[in-house]
């Protein structure tokens, strides 16, 4: 069935008067709106806010219930953990980047008669702290009430270097050297299984497993002082342990304790049943894998010499350590004598020394710094707007509701210092000449002979050496003849195996003799015995291997270390593991492996090299940092007002 309506198309009378619309709109926009606004005054407030933001939340949060309790005693709470109490929302500083929420916390401190709340905030860009002094009418329910006297804290700047290196070129950065890794290729190797097992996915065979042994990365941890297992293994104390211990299977062979043919784990022997048995008769034995009559094995070592070691010597009747035998007269001490002195390297009868330096001056250091004040008026040329608003004139508004609208400038001062010493007198410094008196070196000699030794003379005496007797003992054990030691031999004997025969003829079965009859056959189980053809201790059908040893964990020695093990190498952790498989067994197959290590890929083996190395760059820049100390008085010389306070007395 057909719709009879048609399509009506477009209507460009109304597409036109919708788009004139829309570019009216657009410039009116314009015109109420003719540029983006400045947002450098905000930026420039971000870190404060986000400190009052923190601020603000911890005391909300520290009710009287979670302050501490004793003085000196204080309550802490990461910035993480502040998050993570819903207590505040993540936040970001002025170029949009995350804030430190591990070294960026809160922390009450208890004093005797106040509380106080140190905010900490650590960013990219910046990192400070202020601290607030929480007062009796607060959170004290028996205070002493006296009058508190204020003290104010104050900052000032100074600027460190900071040394970064870095990889222009690329490469991994390790030690203030650069290294570029290279992905090398060898031809792996081939080998054609007869029977033997083989590792079909890679790796090392050891007995009927395959080790692989692969390298990953992880991003390193940041905090100094940590001990880690740079080389793998479980950290406990400062040892790590590596448990390197494995089992494979252990081999089983089969044998027929009591004769027959070995069929697989079974054991077939044919037995005559019928007329007569009697008792086999011993043939002769077999000891060691030789025939003999008698039914006894005798085994052992013969006896043997070895040469004697000296333990010590005989000297005048005396023992002694030392071979020679040493006589003659003892050597004598007596004062040496001053000849002259030396004064700054000149020889010289006199014992004084005396020496002058000219007195210097040179060109001070100048220092601008910015300082602040805060105001309720208006000041004019030199001074810079930071800041203004309301602010209440005690900590809590709620008691104390009267708002005073502050404004905060800053200015530029410059201050001279003598970094090298010295009195400053205007802009230049002055060091002034010092005379100083010291006393000579004395010259000594021996004027009755001998060798000099610092301000004694030694004369020699005479010495005469012969040799001593040397005393011979055997550390092996054995008797002592002369120099030589003599082991006596061991011998030990065990019952030998009997070989049995049937003189009257008959079948042989164990020690009896069958004839004359039917044949029948006899199966039992095969004895069955493991062994570790690769070493280890036997347990059950398991061969163990215990290759488990410690070391010495690594101390990080700066702000990066490996928390999971590893080799630290830059930001990056690298951890070596050894996983395994079963190793697989078939004939004639043709399997390849990669003997100096690496991935094996098809028939090729890659493996990651150090290629070249070169010295990282090093760029030094300059960091501000700020010193804090409190005063009671409300400016000082130097230093600027951060607009912090405390009671005097308060940490």
């Amino acid at each position: 069935m057909y719709s009879s309506e048609k399509n009506p198309g477009i209507n460009w009378k109304d597409l036109i008067i919708k788009a004139i619309f829309l570019v009216l709109f657009l410039l009116l926009l314009v015109w109420l709106f003719p540029k983006v606004p400045n947002m450098k005054p905000f930026y420039s407030n971000v870190f404060r806010e986000n400190i009052k933001y923190m601020q603000d939340a911890a005391e909300s949060y520290y009710t009287t219930d979670k302050l501490p309790k004793n003085v000196g005693d204080t309550a802490e709470m990461t910035l993480q953990e502040m998050i993570n109490k819903n207590l505040i929302l993540p936040f970001v500083d002025e170029d949009g980047n995350e804030c430190d929420t591990k070294e960026s916390y809160v922390q009450v401190i208890k004093n005797k008669n106040d509380y106080t709340l140190r905010v900490n905030l650590v960013c990219p860009k910046e990192e400070n702290h202020v601290d607030k002094t929480l007062g009796c009418y607060q959170y004290c329910e028996e205070c002493e009430q006296t009058e508190e006297e204020l003290e104010y804290q104050f900052k000032q700047a100074s600027t460190v270097n900071k040394t970064t290196y870095s990889c222009p070129n690329g490469g991994t950065l390790v030690n203030g050297m650069c290294n570029i890794y290279d992905t090398v290729t060898y031809k792996a190797s081939e080998k054609t299984s007869q029977g033997e097992n083989y590792c079909p996915n890679g790796g090392t065979l050891s007995g009927d497993k395959c080790y692989v042994t692969k390298t990953s990365s992880y991003d390193a941890s940041t905090e100094a002082g940590k001990y880690y297992c740079e080389y793998g293994g479980t950290l406990s104390g400062t040892k790590c342990y590596v448990d390197d211990s494995y089992t494979y299977n252990a081999s089983t062979s089969y044998s027929c304790s009591n004769g027959g043919t070995l069929s697989g784990t079974k054991c077939y022997k044919t037995l005559s049943t019928g007329s007569s048995t009697y008792n086999a008769s011993i043939k002769n034995y077999t000891c060691n894998g030789k025939t003999q009559t008698s039914s006894v094995c005798t085994f052992g070592t013969s006896s043997s010499t070895y040469t004697a070691s000296i333990k010590n010597y005989t000297c005048n009747g005396k023992t002694q350590t030392s071979s020679t035998c040493t006589t003659g007269t003892s050597s004598s001490t007596y004062t040496a004598s001053i000849k002259n002195y030396t004064c700054n390297g000149k020889v010289q009868t006199g014992s004084t020394c005396t020496t002058t330096t000219a007195g210097s001056s040179y060109a001070a250091k100048a220092s601008t710094t910015t300082k602040t004040i805060k105001t309720t008026g208006t000041l004019g040329a030199g001074y810079t707007l930071i800041s203004e608003g309301y602010e209440y004139t005690c900590s809590n508004h709620i008691q104390c509701p009267k708002r005073v609208y502050y404004r905060t400038y800053s200015y530029k001062q410059t201050t001279y210092s003598c970094p090298n010493g010295g009195t400053l007198n205007g802009t230049t410094c002055k060091i002034a000449g010092t005379t100083k008196t010291i006393t000579g070196t004395p010259n000594y000699y021996c004027p009755n002979g001998g060798t000099l030794n610092g301000t004694t003379c030694t004369v020699a005496g005479t010495t005469k050496t012969t040799a001593a007797t040397p005393n011979y003992y055997c550390p092996n054990g054995g008797t002592l003849n002369g120099t030589k030691c003599t082991v006596a031999g061991t011998t030990k004997t065990t019952a030998a195996t009997p070989n049995y025969y049937c003189p009257s003829g008959g079948t042989l079965s164990g020690t009896k003799c069958y004839e004359s009859g039917s044949t029948t056959t006899d199966t039992y189980s095969a004895t069955a015995k493991r062994t570790c053809p690769n070493g280890g201790t036997l347990s059950g059908t398991k061969c163990y291997i215990d290759d488990s040893y410690t070391y010495s964990a690594t101390k990080s020695t700066d702000s990066k270390y490996c928390s999971k093990g590893g080799i630290l190498s830059g930001d990056k952790c690298y951890v070596t593991d050894e996983t395994s498989y079963k190793a697989s067994n078939k004939v004639g197959q043709t399997v390849y492996s990669c003997p100096d290590g690496g991935t094996l890929n098809g028939k090729t083996c890659s493996i990651y090299k150090l290629k070249s190395s070169y010295a990282a760059t090093a760029k030094t820049t300059p960091v501000t940092v700020y010193e804090y100390k409190w005063s009671s008085e409300k400016t000082l010389e130097g230093w600027t007002a951060t607009g912090e306070t405390r009671v005097k007395g308060s940490k």
